[in-house]
């Protein structure tokens, strides 16, 4: 309940928390009722390593946009993904679920567009995809994208994201992998 189990090792299993969204919005001091929250599917590929990713995503707005600059709106989100990435060298599938912290921004003379960027971190189940050694199971992920609303209240979103994925230096070896990804999304 309130969990998605992965495999750790042959016979052993590892459970991965999927409830994290709420339990950081709320030590964000933003409540799930304030926040506008929504769930995405993500899709992708990686050009260097020969490895595929998809994703589930539940996300949520922090608090109020902000308008920093005249036409400008800026909105802060937290995302939750659950992540299965598979190697084609070998067939290997691993599993993650990370935290993002991230900031969308739309232009008044284009509002149904966005660019958007985030940041945080990602568990995995295992340190290998495939033939390459992750260094650790403690990964970090950013990402830029852009993309647009599909209907009038903003409910509906499609974007395109590139996504880097490292352990920033905190195991060995650190070669990193980078994702073209589509995302769907819808706020309730």
């Amino acid at each position: 309940m309130g969990s998605s189990v992965a495999t750790t090792e042959p016979g052993k299993r590892r459970r991965i928390p999927i409830w994290g969204l709420a339990l950081a919005l709320l030590l964000l001091g933003v409540s799930p009722a304030e926040a506008q929250m929504g769930l995405g599917l993500e899709g992708g590929w990686s050009s260097q390593r020969d490895a595929g990713a998809a994703r589930v995503l539940a996300f949520g707005d922090l608090g109020d946009p902000l308008h920093p600059v005249e036409g400008w709106t800026l909105q802060h989100f937290l995302e939750l993904s659950l992540s299965r990435l598979k190697a084609e060298d070998g067939g290997d599938v691993l599993y993650g679920t990370g935290l993002r912290l991230g900031a969308r921004n739309s232009l008044a003379a284009l509002p149904r567009l966005f660019l958007e960027l985030g940041v945080g971190p990602v568990l995995l189940s295992e340190e290998k995809l495939g033939s390459t050694d992750l260094g650790s199971n403690l990964q970090f992920r950013s990402h830029v994208g852009f993309g647009g609303y599909l209907d009038g209240p903003r409910r509906l979103s499609l974007a395109y994201r590139f996504s880097h994925t490292s352990n920033a230096g905190l195991g060995s070896p650190n070669p990193g992998i980078n994702f073209h990804a589509v995302r769907f999304g819808f706020r309730f």
